[in-house]
């Protein structure tokens, strides 16, 4: 584990938070406002007190959201999120690289319940398309596959 993330690293860390926007709640054909609400309240209530890695990288990501919101597009994402399992398992202590891969998870199933389950919230609240796509995420981050 590097004892420190490079800038580079860092950056692409922090952008994975936007590449799961884009992938999760792009996944059924466009992005709604609850969606997007849910994205900046998850970034605005991340934990970005202390020193540690994980609160570096979603401070840095909470900063670069906007722009990297409109750079990536859904192959772009997918690409970003095949780098970041990889550099995250390399770059972070194991504690550090779970709790970030459970965020990212976390932040996935959290985008993708935002505007679900009709009126009255009787219907699931994630769509087969959305549930493909956080499949797809793990698949991308190899992260908790059996």
């Amino acid at each position: 584990m590097a004892d420190k993330l490079s800038e580079s690293d860092e950056n692409l860390l922090a952008d994975a938070t936007a590449a799961i926007f884009v992938l999760v709640a792009g996944s059924d054909g466009g992005i709604d406002k609850k969606e997007r609400r849910r994205f900046d309240a998850m970034l605005e209530q991340a934990d970005t007190a202390g020193d540690g890695a994980v609160a570096a990288i979603l401070k840095r990501a909470s900063e670069r959201a906007e722009k990297s919101i409109a750079d990536l597009q859904g192959a772009e994402a997918e690409v970003l999120l095949e780098r970041v399992g990889k550099t995250a398992r390399q770059a972070l202590s194991e504690a550090d690289c779970e709790r970030y891969m459970q965020g990212l998870l976390h932040m996935a199933e959290a985008i993708a319940g935002a505007s679900g389950g009709g009126v009255l919230r009787m219907s699931n609240p994630v769509d087969v398309s959305e549930q493909a796509a956080i499949r797809r995420l793990r698949e991308l981050l190899e992260y908790d596959l059996d």
